[in-house]
């Protein structure tokens, strides 16, 4: 038996598999607790919380999904599930959990990082761009989703 097997996670045992439930118990939440309260704006990814020093946000976005509807979330939350199932479970069994969990980081921080540099750019444009300004506020304003790790992941399967 070759040694990568006898080091691969079992399917049940892997980290990917158990962000499953966490992901899904956040999306839960976010739905009954959170939804579109103010409070939100204390956890999503936004420019208002980068420009007040929130800057937990950057981690604690990449727990979330979209919020604009219930059947929107549930779609971006499966197919992060179908991510995770199809991509991370390789990924750990070829490099490891600690390294897929450090991807997932790392790819989510920087995907959140450069969502709050855009949103950024919108409220500091001066006001003779204020159609761009409102653009970027609009479309790049509020970040939720773990979908950058998810990213990083393809990335790295690729």
């Amino acid at each position: 038996m070759r040694a990568a097997a006898l080091d691969a996670p079992s399917r049940w045992r892997s980290v990917s598999v158990w962000l499953m439930p966490l992901l899904v118990a956040s999306f839960a939440a976010q739905q009954l607790i959170i939804g579109p309260k103010a409070y939100s704006a204390y956890l999503f990814l936004s420019g208002y919380g980068m420009k007040s020093g929130h800057f937990w946000e950057i981690l604690t976005c990449q727990g979330f999904h979209t919020s604009h509807s219930l059947l929107l979330g549930l779609g971006h939350l499966g197919v992060n599930l179908a991510g995770l199932w199809f991509l991370g479970r390789p990924l750990e069994a070829r490099f490891g959990s600690g390294r897929v969990v450090s991807l997932a980081l790392v790819t989510g921080t920087v995907g959140a990082l450069a969502q709050a540099a855009v949103a950024v750019t919108g409220f500091l444009l001066p006001e003779s761009s204020a159609n761009t300004a409102d653009f970027l506020i609009a479309r790049f304003g509020e970040s939720v989703g773990s979908s950058n790790a998810l990213c990083g992941a393809l990335g790295c399967y690729c």
